[in-house]
Order: C-alpha cells, then structure tokens, then sequence
C-alpha cells in the first residue's frame, strides 16, 4: 500500500534530518540536502572569487583561472579565443538584453560572445582596479564599481566615472546596488554612499558611523524587503539601512561576536551570513534570532552565497570550493529522546502533524508539537520486542496506522483508543 506524495513526505524527511543530528552523524557528507562540488583543473584547487545565477537558473562561478559554467553537476570552461590566455575573474552579470559582463581583477571587462570571452574595448578604456560588482538602472544603464578608482556607468555608448571630485568619500567600492527610486547604494571603507543622478548633476550622501552606521568598513551590501537593505561590516556584524527614512537598525539584542561578514543573502524571513571565520550564520528576521548553520561543519572561511531556482543555497570556500546547501527546503525538527537511529525503519506523519516513528524497543513512538516542542508517547504492542522488526508504516483514509513486521504479520492501531488488531497466517 503506499500514500501519494504530499506535505506529508517533506516531513517525514525532515524527521530524518533531526535523527541524524541526534545520533552525532555530523559530518558534512551525512546530511541531505549537502553537497561539495570541488573546482580543480590540472591537480590543483581552483579558488573561486564570486558566484552569479543566470536567467535560465545556471551558476557561474569567477575564478582565480577564469570563468566556468556549473549544471549542477560539472564544471565547464569559458575560454577567451585563444585558449590558452586565462584572467582572474572577479564579478559576473547579465543585462536585460542577456548581454554577459564580466568583471576582471585587472579591471578590463569582457562579454560573452559565441560562447567565447570577448574583451570590451571602449573608447575611453576601462579601469586599472579591480572590477567588483555591476548593475543595471531603470534607464538600462550599466554601473560598475572597482576595488580603487570609484564607481563608472555606461550611458549612451560613453563611460562616466563618479569618485572623489564628484563627492565619494572613498573609492574602495566593495559592492554597488540600486534602490526603488534609481538610486545606487555603494558599500565602501568609509560607509554608504547614495549616488543620485539628474542630468549631468551628481549628488552623493553618505551613511557613516555618525548616522548610526556601527562600522566604518562595510563588506557586504544586498537588497531586502521594501526598500531596505542589509548591509554586513568588518567588525559589528550587521544591519538594516531604510533608504526611505535613510535610518539604520541594528538588530535587537544583537552580540556580535563572528568576526568579518564576507556575503549576505537576504530572504522574505530568513537573513544568510557568510563570514570569514565563523562560517555560515542564519537570522530569523521575524523573531530576531541568530544561529550558526552547524550542518557546514568545518567550512569556516565563506566568501560569497547564492539562492538556486529550487531553493538551495549554494555558498563557496576556498578550501571546498563550490557546496550546495538546502538553505530553507529542509529544516530540522528537534526531538527530546530520540530513538537510535540505527534501529528506524519506518517513518510515518499523520494527519494532525504528528510524526510517527519505531524505537530500538520495537514500541510505536507518536511525537506530538505542543508549545514549539514534540513530546513523545510510546505504545507498546504485545508481541513486539527488539528481536521482531518493524518494517513499514500506513495511514488508511479512516486514520488508523497499519504497521508492518517481519515474522508477526499487520497491526492495525487505532490512535485515538491505542486499541489494536493483529492479521497474521491465523487469521
């Protein structure tokens, strides 16, 4: 007999997530949902500098040795004509009209052309400083930040440059984003800075510590929900800048203690924290809680993440390269004495949310969510001890759970009484 697959199966996974975490199978190869996808090539370790999804839900990843096109499953090079010139590629984007540009730590820029890396020649040349973000405005001009000479856009087929004579009060531009109202946000060593631009008048504000910035050096800088951005810093954590009421707010109750935020992702609920020593962090917005993503394991140093068409959360290391964790598609349910997993051959969830399980004794478990805790109520059935397994559990359409055994036939529970028949070779 089987059920159809519905939201009962989803949580029937999760409960085998929360198994494995109770048992001490903390690996990082142990958990569902995580997977490392090592970038190599010639026997050594290709370091990966940024990530970026496409339109059609395919990653690509800058690298130390040029840029790859990952499937899910592999790696593919992008090569420039001449296959055996390489560059260090260090931001990737794609324009509404599916125009590539990709950034260069050399600061030259290229496009993707017959599947080939073609170098952008403009007439006024490109930058001499690393290329560290780009965006697209609402007139579909292109900005690009760099790592030293400011931020410059493309308007009209002609370069413009922003930096100090133009009021940016540093040229460190660690990342660039554009709010509702066409503004661009530049994250920088010295804080925030709004660029806006009528005309051929440019007018820069700044956010710094004396607007309630906590950090000078801000490293991380991504749109949230209305209007509002979060923005991570080298020393104090993290925040939330209102471009509307132009406010910062730091999270309550907020102890930051995980060292340099490299990356942020931002969620309708959930905030992900990519550090440089602590590994990966997730805040609850809704509820104001801060927790470290244990299932990482020992990926300490993560330097950029990235939301997948499924849901995932792909991250990047360089000691692992490229790993795809399930972000939100798996959570994990925490249960007060767990049975030995070993010993779990059938899982089954009810209709009320109840989750039912078999323990090393061989008893039916039912764990039952009372105040955000599943506490747990054991049934013993007579004939069932360790040395008998319990092999499959069914939910009729009457509510009764059919339970399967080697060696002593079906059990039918009525879970509401505890009362129960048993159909063997007798009957």
């Amino acid at each position: 007999m089987t059920r159809p697959i519905n939201a009962s199966i989803f949580k029937l996974l999760l409960i085998t997530v929360t198994l494995l975490l109770y048992t001490g199978l903390k690996a990082f190869a142990q958990w569902p949902g995580y997977k490392v996808f090592p970038l190599n090539e010639d026997n050594r370790a290709i370091k990966i500098n940024t990530l970026f999804k496409n339109k059609e839900g395919y990653i690509y990843t800058g690298t130390t040795n040029g840029l790859y096109k990952f499937d899910g499953t592999r790696f593919s090079k992008i090569y420039f004509e001449n296959k055996d010139y390489t560059d260090t590629v260090t931001a990737v984007f794609q324009d509404k009209s599916k125009k590539y540009w990709v950034g260069f730590n050399n600061g030259r820029i290229a496009h993707i052309i017959n599947g080939k890396l073609v170098y952008y020649n403009p007439e006024e040349g490109t930058p001499a400083k690393k290329i560290t973000a780009f965006l697209q405005d609402k007139e579909d001009n292109i900005w690009f930040s760099t790592a030293g000479e400011g931020v410059y856009y493309i308007k009209d087929k002609h370069i413009y440059l922003v930096n100090e004579t133009n009021g940016l009060n540093d040229l460190n531009i660690t990342n660039i984003s554009l709010t509702h109202d066409g503004d661009v946000l530049a994250a920088t060593d010295q804080g925030l800075n709004c660029i806006n631009i009528k005309g051929n008048k440019k007018n820069i504000t700044h956010t710094g510590p004396d607007k309630g910035l906590p950090d000078y050096i801000v490293t991380a800088l991504v749109r949230g929900e209305n209007n509002q951005f979060w923005i991570g810093m080298q020393d104090k954590g993290f925040c939330v800048y209102d471009h509307e009421t132009k406010k910062i707010t730091v999270p309550a109750a907020l102890n930051w203690s995980f060292g340099q935020v490299n990356a942020l992702l931002a969620e309708k609920e959930i905030l992900w924290i990519a550090t440089q020593q602590n590994g990966l962090l997730k805040y609850d917005i809704k509820h104001n809680l801060l927790t470290t993503v244990k299932e990482v394991g020992n990926i300490l140093n993560i330097k950029n993440l990235l939301k997948d068409n499924q849901g995932n959360i792909w991250l990047s290391s360089p000691t692992h390269g490229l790993v795809r964790t399930p972000g939100e598609t798996i959570k994990l349910i925490p249960l007060p004495d767990p049975p030995v997993f070993e010993h779990i051959h059938a899982i089954l969830c009810d209709n009320q949310g109840n989750i039912w399980v078999n323990d090393q004794d061989n008893k039916i478990v039912k764990y039952q969510l009372k105040n955000g805790t599943y506490i747990p109520h054991k049934i013993s059935l007579l004939g069932l001890d360790k040395k008998i397994d319990i092999t499959s559990l069914y939910l009729d359409k009457f509510g009764n759970i059919w339970i399967g055994t080697m060696g002593k036939g079906i059990y039918i529970l009525d879970p509401e009484n505890e009362q129960y028949r048993v159909f063997n070779e007798n009957n």
